[in-house]
């Protein structure tokens, strides 16, 4: 861009000269010969400004390229993206994180987990008490984003931390005995095997899996904002 004005100014010094030549018809055939010169001169120059306009465009674009090629590629995980990452793999690739409840989770980000007083208590008020268990074994679809409070005893409970962050994942059997396997984001503090709790968290997937009975188990996939002892 700082060429721009040079060009300009080329360009004013042959429109002088050559209206000079035209008002002076006896004017010198070297003075003639100077105008001429002269546009030849601003021509050329501006020949070399708009070549070195272009060259140094196409370096540009050269080096944007290079950038962009080396450049590292940004990729950042959310609670959402772990949590649906889970799915597949607990379930056995029976489902997947469909994109409502994604979307739901990642609009709540604060509720998984819920770590602050008041984000816990805001995650439990949300929930919607008239649904059970056989509301979301009939037909999962109408609460893949809404959240519900489940209360059972705890059939097994297990913690991992060596992927950075604790996750825990926590089978638990409620009233109507059916299975509930919630996957939180946290630790769990002194809950086991046995005790009787209450996860509050939004229906991520039906599955099901080999039982120790020999038989086949039907589970609800819950992603868990907050895991509390009533």
């Amino acid at each position: 861009m700082k060429t721009l004005p040079k060009i300009a100014s080329l360009l004013l010094v042959s429109a002088f000269v050559i209206a000079g030549c035209g008002s002076q018809e006896a004017g010198s055939t070297q003075q003639t010969t100077t105008a001429a010169e002269t546009t030849t001169e601003a021509t050329a120059d501006e020949t070399q400004t708009e070549t070195a306009v272009q060259t140094e465009a196409e370096a540009d674009t050269e080096t944007e390229a290079v950038t962009a090629e080396d450049a590292p590629e940004k990729t950042e995980y959310t609670n959402a993206d772990l949590l649906s990452q889970l799915v597949p793999w607990a379930t056995n690739n029976q489902a997947e994180m469909d994109s409502v409840t994604y979307d739901y989770i990642t609009k709540n980000a604060q509720w998984f987990p819920a770590k602050s007083a008041e984000d816990k208590k805001a995650a439990r008020a949300s929930a919607d008490k008239s649904i059970t268990t056989r509301h979301i074994f009939k037909n999962i679809t109408p609460y893949l984003d809404t959240m519900v409070k489940i209360t059972g005893e705890v059939v097994q409970i297990e913690e991992d931390s060596s992927s950075g962050y604790t996750l825990a994942s926590i089978h638990i059997l409620d009233d109507n005995g059916n299975s509930v396997i919630g996957f939180f984001l946290g630790s769990t503090g002194s809950i086991l095997d046995g005790d009787t709790i209450t996860l509050t968290g939004v229906p991520t997937a039906i599955y099901s899996f080999d039982n120790v009975g020999g038989g086949t188990t039907n589970a609800i996939f819950l992603s868990v904002a907050t895991v509390q002892k009533p």
